[in-house]
């Protein structure tokens, strides 16, 4: 499972991340036109403006992307996340689906938010997907991102696509993301506290064992009538 961490300034971090192989997950805004010698993935900043309560910034969102754009392969993110709206469901969905056509100039790693009040069969039934389209990203709130990320698992194992899970901090997180089979997480949680950092890795560390899985001996309908649609 590939981690991306939040973006740091620390030599001793970036060092210590290096050696764990972990990537940063770089938020809108922040790409401070610098060149990264080890992997990243790029967020378009959706999350931060709805804890802020503000619209989602377009303006910035166009700036990273002529700057992503312009990056040689070598020095490009190994995915970027296409706008979405937190628990937005299928306005949230059309959003993303509206950019799709539109980035296929800047990166060729896209990943489709999913948030509450989506199902897999909302997404589109031709399977005419743009080869740009390489994967899921599952946001929304706690309780719904583990809830169904077996069922996501299993629309990413039928397209062929990489699945992540965002926000990603706690054990509890950790093993959810593990039992549910995504291929990597993100977190900012290692990097406030000595504390956070080794219970993050040593929880990441420590052999798969028999963990609790959510939802997965539920009935489809039960798992989505639990959260109620957004």
């Amino acid at each position: 499972m590939i981690v991306y961490l939040g973006d740091t300034r620390s030599h001793r971090l970036v060092a210590e991340m290096h050696r764990r192989h972990a990537g940063v997950m770089v938020l809108r805004g922040r790409l401070r036109s610098r060149t990264r010698a080890f992997r990243w993935a790029y967020d378009n900043g959706a999350w931060c403006d709805h804890v802020a309560g503000r619209p989602f910034d377009f303006d910035a969102w166009q700036r990273d992307l002529d700057v992503i754009a312009g990056l040689p392969t070598p020095k490009a993110p190994d995915f970027c996340v296409l706008p979405d709206i937190v628990c937005g469901g299928l306005r949230s969905l059309e959003l993303s689906l509206k950019w799709l056509p539109k980035v296929r100039h800047v990166h060729w790693h896209w990943y489709l938010p999913v948030q509450d009040g989506m199902t897999p069969d909302d997404l589109p039934k031709d399977g005419c997907y743009p080869d740009w389209l390489a994967g899921l990203f599952i946001g929304g709130s706690t309780a719904w991102k583990f809830r169904t990320a077996p069922f996501w698992r299993e629309v990413c194992n039928r397209e062929g696509w990489l699945m992540h899970v965002g926000r990603v901090g706690s054990m509890q997180r950790i093993r959810a993301a593990r039992a549910a089979g995504t291929g990597s997480i993100d977190s900012a949680d290692p990097l406030r506290t000595v504390g956070h950092w080794e219970r993050f890795w040593r929880e990441l560390n420590t052999p798969q064992q028999q963990l609790f899985t959510p939802a997965i001996e539920h009935d489809r309908a039960h798992v989505w009538r639990a959260e109620g649609a957004a």
